[in-house]
């Protein structure tokens, strides 16, 4: 919960600075001090920011199983290349019923799961936590409603670091439902 709380504010005070930086909020607002030490926010994992707006799109749960396992399985796909490719110890990929597994090795294990009942794709990290995520029609991706960032931005940023190189888990991804 307390790390919840600093990953908060740690997020309202990058945006806060770049709004300053711009020039968008007038200079009395630089008199305000951070809410969180920059030593201390080296200790805590802060994900993208994403600068899109996003909105939930109301889907039927036919169309919802259909975008959910097409992002999945494209995951999957490109995951299991990558694990095949880098051949490191502990590391696997698992797609079965609507829940896709990604253990990597001493970092942890990520788990993806489908919520019908919410047309939701669920995420458990070992690093940033659990987290909801709804789909937006206008641009086509899975994002979390609490600070707008994408699936695909939260499991790049962490699993680049897991796998020492960067990856981008849509590359190649062409939906075929638009």
């Amino acid at each position: 919960m307390l790390r919840n709380i600093v990953r908060h504010a740690l997020k309202q005070q990058v945006r806060r600075n770049a709004l300053i930086q711009s020039k968008r909020i007038p200079s009395i607002a630089r008199q305000f001090q951070p809410l969180v030490s920059v030593s201390a926010a080296r200790h805590f994992n802060t994900t993208c920011v994403s600068w899109n707006q996003y909105t939930i799109t109301d889907l039927t749960t036919e169309r919802y199983h259909r975008l959910s396992d097409e992002i999945l399985e494209h995951m999957c796909s490109k995951l299991e290349e990558l694990v095949d490719e880098t051949d490191l110890k502990g590391y696997d990929v698992e797609f079965n019923q609507g829940v896709l597994t990604i253990s990597v090795g001493e970092h942890g294990t990520y788990v993806l799961n489908k919520q019908p009942p919410n047309h939701q794709i669920w995420l458990s990290s070992p690093i940033s936590g659990p987290q909801r995520y709804d789909f937006d029609e206008k641009h086509h991706k899975w994002f979390y409603h609490r600070d707008n960032h994408t699936l695909d931005e939260v499991l790049n940023t962490e699993l680049s670091k897991a796998f020492g190189q960067q990856i981008d888990l849509l590359e190649g991804f062409e939906p075929e439902e638009k």
